[in-house]
Order: structure tokens, then sequence, then C-alpha cells
């Protein structure tokens, strides 16, 4: 087949008299060019090329083998290999509940002969769960519960290959990830409109915390006016008309955490009313200095 081949090309009939080991690599460089032309353009290989040359035939499966090949090597990650690298382990939450949430554990080397064990355990070194993934991470649905003891939601993966290759991660704290207790909220009370129709516009918001955080606006006596619990990360937006007297309101975060309250703020901005404790003081200092100044006149006399 060879000889069919060197025979039916112009260029290596003139060169007959090289040498045996010029030759295969003119043959290698021509196979790869052909096989390159047929993968290019099948139609005009086909219809122009192999009707006259008919010693080409093979190459159309020589192009199939050759791009089968470096498919497989560069595209296809069965075949990626080298040390196997420490997996990274990350969560997303898929859905909350009040007291609980729905999360995907994932894990994924990014370097390491394929297929790759994942194997998510707890930190007592109690399996979970174990997948076998031929490309990316392994996904682990859990479900925590807040009622859990926050050590009993402390897990890492554990990657492994046929050879026997393993890698740790680092070690994933989900109770403390999901549940952060809410940071001391900001208050901002702003007068909006005039007149009768003026009104006290609320803005609160806790820069940390685990959603969902619920807000209430309370006066300084812990009563509730009113309470909203909005998407995470945005403010909480109250409104209520100014009274004529001013008063001490503040905002209340909460959330499965703990509970924190913002400094009191007095609205509308001004002078209270005076309290029952000063009035009875004032009270008190004037009767004193009166009988100051009705004993002075007494001894006077």
């Amino acid at each position: 087949m060879i000889r069919n081949i060197l025979l039916s090309t112009p260029l290596l009939w003139k060169k007959k008299k090289t040498t045996f080991l010029h030759s295969f690599f003119l043959l290698f460089f021509l196979s790869l060019h052909l096989s390159l032309f047929f993968h290019l353009f099948p139609s005009i290989y086909f219809f122009l090329l192999l009707p006259f040359f008919p010693s080409l035939f093979p190459f159309p499966f020589l192009s199939f083998v050759f791009f089968e090949i470096l498919h497989m090597r560069f595209a296809n990650p069965l075949f990626s290999t080298g040390v196997l690298s420490k997996p990274i382990i990350s969560y997303k939450v898929v859905k909350f509940f009040p007291k609980s949430r729905l999360v995907h554990i994932l894990c994924h080397s990014i370097q390491g002969s394929l297929p790759i064990i994942y194997t998510l355990m707890e930190s007592s070194n109690i399996t979970v769960s174990k997948k076998i993934m031929d490309n990316g991470p392994a996904k682990f649905p859990i479900l925590a519960t807040f009622k859990t003891r926050p050590d009993l939601l402390n897990y890492y993966c554990r990657a492994s290959t046929a050879s026997g290759e393993r890698a740790y991660s680092d070690v994933l704290k989900l109770f403390w990830e999901l549940w952060v207790p809410v940071s001391q909220p900001q208050a901002n009370f702003s007068l909006v409109g005039t007149g009768s129709s003026q009104m006290v516009v609320v803005s609160c918001l806790a820069s940390e915390g685990s959603p969902p955080i619920t807000y209430m606006l309370l006066r300084k006596n812990g009563h509730i006016l009113m309470e909203e619990t909005p998407l995470p990360g945005r403010p909480a937006n109250f409104s209520f008309p100014v009274n004529k007297i001013s008063a001490w309101y503040a905002c209340q975060a909460k959330n499965t955490g703990n509970t924190q309250r913002s400094a009191l703020t007095l609205v509308p901005p001004g002078e209270l009313p005076l309290a029952p404790t000063f009035v009875l003081a004032v009270s008190l200092t004037s009767m004193v200095a009166a009988f100051i100044i009705l004993y002075q006149n007494m001894m006077k006399r």
C-alpha cells in the first residue's frame, strides 16, 4: 500500500531515490495534511480527489483516528492527569425554612486523574455520602436544622483516585455559616411632608445576620408598633404620622441567632414633656427655697 501511495503522488514520484527515512517523514507529513484536508473539506475530498487518486482512500480513516485522539487527549476530562489537588468545599443554600435550611455542599478537586471519588464526612470521621465524578464537582444535599448541635454540622471532603491518591478539604462549619447572629441594626428616622400630613419614615437594617431577619419598630416601653421581614440584604421601611408630643422609638432586629435593638431616637426632635419625677423634684426644690426665705424673714424680726 505504501508503494501505491508513493507512486500516486507526483511530488514523491520525482524523489524515488530518497532514503527510506526521508520517505517515511514525507509520508507522515502527507498523511497529516491530507487528514486535515479531509477533516475540513470532506466533500471536495470524496468527489474531486478520491476518483482520481484511489490510493487516498485510507486517509479518511486516518483523519478520524487522528482527530479523535486529539479530542480525547485535550478535550475529554477522562484523560486529565496530574497530582490530585486539595478539594475545595463550598455550599449553596437552596431553600429556607423557619428553623432549617436545605443546603447543597459542593466538593471539587481542580486537578487529578479521573474519575475522582468524593466522600463527604462529618468532623467525627463519619461518612455521610459518597459520589464518583467523571467531571465537575460532587453535590451533596444536606438538611441543616437549627436545633442541631453546632459541632454536628462540621463537614469536610475527601477526594481519592483509583491509583490510591487522597486529599482532604478544609472543615466547613456549616452551623456558623447559616446562623450568624444578627448585629445591632442602624435606624434612620426622617420627617417627610409638612403640617398635618407630616410623616415619620424609618429605615432599619442590620449589616450582619443570617436570614430571615425580622425588624420591629418599638416604643421605649417595648410596645411593638409595626414589624416587617424583608428580603435578605434589604432594609425594613416603616412610616407613621407625626405626633404632637415627642416620644422615643427604636428598631429591633431578630433572627434565629439572637435579638438586637438600635439606639433610641426622639421623634419628632425637640424637648420631651417633663417627667413626673422631674416635676416632683422641682416642686420640692421650690418648697425648700420658700421655707428658707420665710425663715430668714422671721429671724430679721
